[in-house]
């Protein structure tokens, strides 16, 4: 088969020089003039000229894979940025609703102290009093059902009994993670800034006659 390769034509400058040769020769029939015809007609290729549409491609190619790999790497750092970014956003949102399930334990208690009959526990035994109340005949709930936490996804939580031993007084998550909120708690939550894990998150209607229990709470 032929040899398709472009050729490349002569410049204008290879092509004076030529024409000058020829005129300069005092033998116009002479080899000398055949040589500068010959120089004139086929001039040595260029650097372009020898230059393969071979190897122009391959050039091109190492530039497009280098591009495609800085291209991958920086969907990689958003798509990391972005991940951490929602996990972040996730467990604020957790934080809100643990803050906000933690009060609804705390007004249960209250609830339950405040409507004690005469001669009965102001504390529940468990938290399970808050939901069915055991000193009424007829049922009545201070809390509409035991909650999951938040940060654990469980429905267990940490109990914090009276410290005669009466009853149940607050409650705590059992996570010791902690928390992203440090500051800026609204009432009745600002001594739980700066406190190092969920667990410091104290919900009790009162600080004071209360001693931490080992003693976990589920839900049956």
């Amino acid at each position: 088969m032929a040899n398709h390769s472009p050729r490349c034509n002569p410049s204008p400058a290879i092509l004076r020089n030529g024409v000058r040769n020829l005129l300069s020769s005092p033998d116009h029939g002479s080899k000398r003039l055949a040589i500068s015809a010959q120089t004139t007609i086929n001039p040595p290729p260029s650097a372009a000229c020898r230059s393969s549409p071979h190897a122009r491609h391959r050039h091109s190619q190492g530039f497009t894979y280098v591009g495609l790999l800085i291209l991958v790497a920086i969907i990689g750092i958003a798509s990391a940025a972005t991940v951490q970014t929602g996990a972040i956003l996730q467990r604020r949102a957790a934080e809100e609703e643990l803050l906000e399930i933690g009060n609804e334990f705390r007004n249960a208690l209250i609830s339950y102290a405040n409507a004690t009959p005469v001669g009965q526990h102001r504390a529940p035994r468990s938290l399970q009093d808050l939901v069915k109340d055991p000193r009424f005949p007829n049922p009545r709930r201070h809390l509409r059902k035991i909650y999951a936490d938040p940060i654990t996804g469980k429905e267990e939580w940490g109990v914090i009994e009276a410290l005669d031993g009466s009853g149940i007084v607050g409650v705590h998550s059992l996570s010791k993670a902690k928390p992203i909120k440090i500051g800026n708690f609204a009432f009745p939550f600002h001594d739980f800034a700066g406190k190092e894990s969920y667990g410091d998150w104290r919900f009790m209607p009162v600080s004071h006659s209360a001693l931490p229990s080992n003693r976990l709470s589920t839900s049956p």
